[in-house]
């Protein structure tokens, strides 16, 4: 017999912010591309620091890829930031 068990769709994970609520994935990706700039890191040296490749840390940063929390774990650390840091709001 075979099983019916399907898993539900996928859903948008929205993070709270003070105004309005803000997909994850594109406050990861707006505070990539700030942290990074800040710090006068570019993509190839935070993909090399991070050990993934410079078009993988690209497309996060187009919200073009859903990176994984380990992946996520590996930039904060080559960025030398907590992770919270990634998924905060902006700056006022």
């Amino acid at each position: 017999m075979k099983s019916t068990f399907k898993l539900p769709k996928a859903r948008l994970v929205y993070v709270k912010s003070n105004k309005s609520y803000e997909p994850a994935r594109s406050r990861l990706a707006r505070n990539l591309v700030r942290v990074r700039g800040e710090i006068g890191m570019n993509q190839d040296e935070l993909a090399h620091k991070a050990g993934l490749h410079r078009s993988y840390v690209g497309h996060v940063e187009q919200q073009r890829r859903n990176p994984t929390l380990e992946n996520v774990e590996r930039l904060a650390m080559a960025l030398d930031v907590d992770i919270r840091e990634l998924f905060a709001d902006a700056p006022a």
